[in-house]
């Protein structure tokens, strides 16, 4: 994985809302390629972008809980990569 284009946003410590709309406006603007590290700290948030996501055009790449010491979960996701299919 090409971590070069990759974004971090770390939305540990935001309600819950304005955590998914930052998440949501950067799943909008990333370029087709783009990786996206998502830091998220609580099990019912991380189900609930997860649940967000599929309303992109991202694929998860990695998920992730971070160890017990490190509260919250590591999402990576990939816009996906658009191929003209000639028929």
């Amino acid at each position: 994985m090409n971590r070069q284009n990759e974004n971090i946003i770390d939305v540990r410590g935001f309600l819950e809302p304005i955590a998914f709309l930052k998440v949501s406006q950067i799943c909008r603007e990333m370029k087709t390629g783009s990786i996206m590290r998502i830091i998220i700290e609580d099990t019912d948030s991380h189900l609930n972008l997860l649940s967000l996501l599929q309303y992109f055009d991202v694929q998860v790449v990695e998920d992730k809980k971070y160890s017990d010491k490190d509260a919250g979960w590591q999402i990576i996701i990939q816009k996906h990569i658009k191929t003209n299919i000639s028929q």
